[in-house]
């Protein structure tokens, strides 16, 4: 065999491996003997999912610095209610009720209605380019949230005020809605309203029901804390 034969042959090896390094297939296959294994596969975010998170951490900020002694503030609560999984990203609870803070943290010009299934972000990415995305409409789903997270405490014997909030992270909401917060000082109103009125169930056992969701903080907790 000459050696431009050799050689030829294995340029055609480094190719095939080359090749399926990126072929999707392969890569799951190769994640999938990994979880086999007992490894945890690759997690990769997306900007949109960071800059979601980034948005929950600064509107829990917010909330942390007006909460009251009675007050608790849960992140992402989780549940699965009548085989519906329900998530909220921020949850306040106190002997006024509980009060549902979807957070919504989106750059650009926002259009829709209040009725509408779908809103449009219209944005200009990284290098000039403008895109235009479609997302669900945030207060149709905040009520759906609201609607089932109410259902299950009824199911728990706990009869209590349940509210619903949108907070745009970056004060663009497209329209004036009393179920739509911008500010601190909304966020404030919104739980502290005196027009509430609690069902005399303890807090606790509401944390409790809300699986304590991945933080819980109240003004002396942060205080003891300092």
């Amino acid at each position: 065999m000459s050696i431009i034969t050799i050689c030829i042959v294995i340029l055609a090896i480094v190719g095939a491996i080359v090749q399926s390094l990126h072929d999707p297939e392969e890569l799951c296959r190769r994640r999938g003997r990994h979880r086999r294994r007992g490894r945890r596969p690759f997690a990769f975010e997306t900007e949109q999912r960071r800059a979601g998170r980034r948005g929950e951490m600064a509107a829990a900020m917010l909330v942390s610095e007006i909460l009251r002694p009675e007050d608790h503030l849960l992140r992402n609560v989780q549940l699965v209610v009548d085989e519906h999984p329900v998530e909220c990203d921020l949850v306040v609870v106190n002997p006024n009720g509980v009060f549902i803070i979807e957070v919504k943290n989106l750059q650009g010009t926002l259009v829709g209605e209040e009725e509408d299934e779908e809103w449009v972000q219209q944005n200009l990415a990284a290098g000039g380019r403008f895109y235009v995305k479609t997302f669900r409409n945030p207060i149709k789903q905040m009520k759906r949230q609201v609607h089932w997270v109410a259902t299950y405490l009824r199911k728990h014997a706990v009869n209590i005020w349940v509210e619903g909030y949108v907070f745009f992270v970056q004060m663009n909401s497209p329209i004036h809605s009393t179920d739509i917060l911008e500010t601190q000082q909304d966020i404030d109103n919104a739980i502290h309203s005196p027009l509430r009125t609690g069902s005399g169930v303890p807090v606790g056992t509401i944390l409790k029901l809300l699986g304590m969701g991945e933080s819980i903080l109240n003004q002396e907790q942060q205080l003891s804390a300092r």
